[in-house]
């Protein structure tokens, strides 16, 4: 091999040494990133197979539960309210 030669494959070891480097820094800040990434999973969905951790969704689900019960119970005091004013006013009016 000439010089020339020579200094272009010690210039190719050099840049493959420092993409190696950039590389392997990657990796280790993927790793780090991927407990944040589950965590966060972990706090939307909750965990799987545990019923009493459910995450924000099954809060959201508990909390849509919730309130289509009460708007049902509040529909039906409702219908009572206006049963008895109708049945007051059909007095007044008999009366």
């Amino acid at each position: 091999m000439t010089a020339k030669e020579t200094a272009v494959l010690e210039q190719l070891r050099s840049d493959l040494h420092a993409y190696h480097i950039e590389v392997s820094k990657h990796i280790v800040s993927c790793n780090g990133c991927r407990g944040e990434v589950e965590k966060l999973h972990n706090d939307v969905y909750g965990l799987s197979g545990n019923k009493d951790e459910t995450g924000l969704m099954g809060d959201m689900a508990s909390t849509k539960q919730t309130l289509g019960t009460f708007r049902a119970g509040l529909c039906r005091i409702w219908t009572v309210i206006l049963v008895i004013l109708g049945a007051a006013a059909t007095v007044a009016i008999r009366g």
